[in-house]
């Protein structure tokens, strides 16, 4: 288990399948910014991060997660926007099924109950595409990627002097 003494960064994120992940790297490459292209392998949905814990809580964090049932439904990525204090250009969905809203609200909820504190900004789903952008990116529609949501994970972060490295610890499969 990757650590920092006896806890671990962690986040609890949407991965995409295969055929997904791929449409979106298509999109980042058609826009070929200056930016830094999130590698493949770090494609996702963040859903809540955690930060560091202790290792001995990620079991409850994982008895949290199974008792947060998502429900599979069909998201559709249609924008390109930014970020521009964060320096980061993303893909996102223009519209987020009420299911998918409260699914993440009640992680979330889930995760302070149990006296996790979860980053409470307010939850703007997205998948970020590039870093370290030294210009703004202005919001544009873009082909959309439809993306079939069957599961969800709890990642481990492992910052790397060359950028973060994601390990899943554990996924759980969404309820069709």
């Amino acid at each position: 288990m990757p650590s920092r003494g006896d806890s671990v960064r962690v986040f609890f994120a949407l991965m995409p399948p295969p055929e997904t992940r791929e449409a979106i790297l298509a999109i980042q490459g058609r826009l070929d910014l200056s930016g830094k292209p999130v590698v493949p392998q770090n494609i996702h949905m963040t859903l809540a991060f955690l930060g560091q814990v202790p290792e001995v809580r990620l079991p409850d964090l994982c008895a949290i997660a199974a008792s947060v049932p998502l429900h599979s439904e069909t998201l559709s990525l249609d924008r390109v926007g930014g970020f521009p204090r964060a320096a980061v250009v993303f893909l996102a969905p223009s519209e987020v099924t009420s299911g998918l809203i409260r699914f993440q609200q009640h992680l979330v909820e889930a995760l302070e109950q149990a006296g996790f504190r979860p980053d409470r900004k307010r939850w703007r789903p997205h998948v970020t595409l590039y870093r370290k952008m030294r210009k703004p990116c202005h919001t544009m529609a873009v082909e959309p990627v439809e993306w079939r949501i069957r599961d969800y994970g709890l990642v481990a972060s492992i910052l790397r002097s060359n950028g973060p490295e994601y390990r899943l610890i554990q996924r759980w499969n969404a309820v069709e």
